[in-house]
């Protein structure tokens, strides 16, 4: 993989467009997909795509916890982190046990969005 590559998976399409926009502003390559089925089949595609998942929570059809199982199964080292609006709940405490990342804030700040590029040395 030559270029540093996000997916991002929410419902919401304002979020889609503003996450996009962000990493854009970064000089990062990412595609969003609007559900966790749709980002299975992305990432079942080619496994190895992206450098980074961003996943929500609370979605409809798979959900996030659904999503992130077989998401760290196909993609195993691509690390995944868990957005929300709801705060740090038992439901994503469960995800992060199970080897997701972190948790965002559902309106994450640009400077938080590029911690975590910098802590997996996600660059431009």
């Amino acid at each position: 993989m030559s270029e540093a590559r996000v997916l991002i998976v929410d419902d919401e399409q304002a979020i889609r467009e503003t996450v996009c926009d962000m990493l854009d502003m970064l000089g990062i390559s990412a595609m969003a997909v609007e559900n966790g089925e749709q980002a299975v089949e992305t990432v079942t595609d080619n496994p190895n795509r992206f450098n980074l998942i961003l996943l929500d929570y609370s979605m409809p059809g798979m959900g996030g916890e659904a999503a992130y199982g077989k998401l760290s199964e196909i993609s195993p080292n691509t690390p995944i982190y868990i957005f929300t609006g709801y705060g740090d709940s038992d439901e994503t405490k469960r995800l992060i046990d199970q080897g997701a990342f972190g948790l965002l804030p559902k309106r994450f700040r640009l400077d938080e969005l590029q911690n975590v590029l910098n802590t997996h040395s996600i660059v431009s």
